[in-house]
């Protein structure tokens, strides 16, 4: 430690004991202590505090209330949570220590306490509206997302005029599958404060989930004006050029958020899906570097090490490439807290309640206007972007993407915490034909590809007596293979991060879907996706038959398709229709110990 920094030390000792910090004053001189036992200085400084700890005069409430703030500030959430704590004890009464025990229980994740506090807050002082929108955050990150909307709402209806209960009731409406809501919100909150931080960069992230790319651009570039140094902001609109194909702009958008944080590990992530990589890149050696750092968090170490995977797999290192992907996937399966058995569980409550479903099918007609839903669903993987985008060339199919609806408003249904009757599926079938409807552009079909709608099969087929379910299939290794090497950012996909959990699932998958063609065979049409790579005009022209569409030629060109694809697969949607990527896993093979020896196409 050099002599200036102890000089500093020193000083700043002195400077907090006349301010009474007597506690941070003895961290400082121990701080020097630790690497000069010996200072002089320090040992006599430390022994004139035990000599006036004693004398010290307990601090009133106002100083208490002073010193959190002051804490606050400077983000020492743990050192507020224990004096908040003590001034409570003293004082239960006391609502400004409520409020500062909830604003730093949520900031330390422990959320309970959190929730508690901000409860108890508005018990003493029920007409403060910032406790009602401070206990929505906290339930929000609790992921209690009904219990969120309505403290927001809450506050809301006391103060309509609030643009903060705005924006956070358009992050919770969004998490709801509510989206149009979402933005409505979101609007609201920008016309009250237009230069509220945040605001326009969830808008931009709202309209790329409606799949409105000119309006998410807008809402992105809009949102630099207000945080021009926000290195997300600058990755999302680098993310959604290239998304839209547009590679020189992404490009541009990743360097200028690379120039404001050279560690960026998102902006080297998503970098280095774009670029082919040679051995002599010097972004190799900077994203080994940052590897090398002691610092790193569990999801920077996960996008580094997808980058350096990528990487090394560009240039031919396939060993160190698949250590890289095996470290990514530890680091992503950490993040995530991922169990195994978490899925195996909903698997077996999914297969118990199908019963109840077999046999029940709502005969409500739909009303005039509300579109007709089609379902793309299989393994991640499987082809379902591909289809999508060819059906999405159709004049009367609207492709709406990966759409979370099934999964938010029936998964109680299928899982039989809530009883399959004809009231719960009604509720169910008005409820998600209302959402894709709104997303419809007015077209009489309408997409939802989430793979993992598989899972909800025997609830569509009770819900949606009308609507057409495309499985896709593809080879096993190839669909396990690509989901071990990619980073999703959907976090209900923990299984694929690793080669034995993701072999597991999908065993547990192909067990489910031979279930649901025993109950509900004649509805589900199979679709191969190795088959149609190698036959494509036959094969979408058989799909679009089965799908009692008319024939347009625009459907054998989806590489043409300017639609956002949203998903892992953007970048080869916006390809013509190639015949060997089932292949790319075997130059792989060496390492992978016979992981996927044995797995049948499901």
């Amino acid at each position: 430690m050099a002599k200036l920094r102890i000089d500093q030390l020193l000083k700043k000792a002195k400077a907090l004991i006349k301010q009474g910090e007597i506690d941070e004053a003895r961290q400082h001189y121990a701080l020097i202590l630790e690497s000069f036992p010996q200072n002089k200085r320090a040992q006599q400084g430390l022994a004139e505090l035990d000599k006036l700890a004693p004398t010290t005069r307990p601090l009133t409430p106002v100083e208490v209330l002073d010193r959190l703030n002051g804490k606050l500030a400077q983000g020492k959430f743990a050192e507020v949570a224990t004096l908040a704590r003590g001034l409570i004890e003293q004082h239960p009464d006391m609502v400004p220590a409520w409020d500062f025990l909830g604003i730093a229980s949520v900031n330390l994740g422990q959320l309970d306490e959190a929730i508690t506090a901000f409860k108890q807050s508005r018990q003493l002082n029920p007409t403060d509206i910032q406790t009602d929108v401070n206990l929505g955050i906290a339930y929000q990150r609790k992921n209690q997302i009904d219990e969120a909307i309505n403290c927001f709402r809450s506050a809301l209806s006391r103060s309509p005029r609030h643009p903060e209960a705005h924006h956070y009731l358009g992050d919770a409406l969004v998490k709801a599958g509510k989206l149009r809501q979402a933005e409505q919100a979101f609007g609201t909150a920008i016309r009250l404060n237009p230069g509220f931080p945040g605001c326009f960069h969830r808008l931009g992230i709202l309209y790329k989930m409606l799949g409105n790319a000119e309006a998410a651009i807008k809402a992105f570039e809009t949102a630099l004006k207000v945080e021009p140094k926000s290195v997300k902001i600058w990755c999302e609109l680098g993310e959604l050029h290239k998304e839209q194909g547009n590679k020189e702009k992404a490009l541009e958008a990743l360097n200028k958020a690379l120039t404001i944080m050279p560690g960026s590990a998102e902006a080297h992530f998503t970098l280095s899906s774009m670029i082919k990589f040679s051995a002599d890149d010097d972004r190799i050696g900077t994203v080994k570097a940052l590897l090398k750092r002691k610092d790193l968090d569990d999801n920077s170490v996960c996008l580094l090490n997808f980058a350096m995977a990528k990487m090394q797999e560009d240039i031919g290192n396939l060993k160190e490439a698949f250590d890289a992907y095996q470290a990514a996937g530890q680091a992503r399966q950490k993040l995530l807290r991922y169990d195994f058995e978490t899925d195996r569980k909903l698997f077996a409550d999914i297969k118990a309640t199908s019963s109840d479903l077999r046999g029940m099918s709502v005969d409500e007609e739909r009303d005039d206007g509300q579109a007709t839903p089609i379902f793309i669903l299989g393994m991640p993987r499987s082809g379902t972007t591909l289809v999508e985008q060819i059906l999405s060339c159709h004049s009367q199919v609207k492709g709406a993407g990966e759409l979370n609806f099934v999964h938010d408003l029936g998964l109680d249904i299928s899982c039989g915490i809530k009883p399959a009757s004809k009231e719960a599926l009604v509720a169910f079938r008005r409820a998600y034909l209302e959402e894709v409807t709104a997303l419809s552009d007015n077209k009489p079909f309408v997409t939802d590809k989430m793979p993992m709608n598989f899972l909800h099969v025997g609830l569509i087929c009770s819900a949606f007596p009308d609507a057409k379910i495309i499985h896709m299939q593809r080879d096993a290794a190839a669909v396990c293979w690509s989901n071990f090497k990619l980073h999703f950012p959907n976090d209900k996909l923990g299984y694929s991060y690793d080669l034995k959990t993701v072999r597991h699932y999908y065993r547990l998958y192909q067990e489910l879907m031979e279930h649901w063609h025993g109950m509900f065979g004649d509805r589900l049409f199979d679709f191969d996706y190795d088959t149609l790579v190698v036959e494509p005009d036959e094969e979408i022209r058989r799909l679009i038959d089965h799908l009692g569409l008319p024939w347009e030629e625009a459907c054998l060109a989806p590489h043409k398709n300017r639609r956002v694809a949203r998903t892992a697969s953007n970048a080869q949607v916006r390809q013509e229709i190639y015949r060997n990527s089932s292949q790319a896993w075997k130059k792989f093979e060496p390492y992978l110990d016979g992981a996927f020896d044995g797995l049948a196409k499901g």
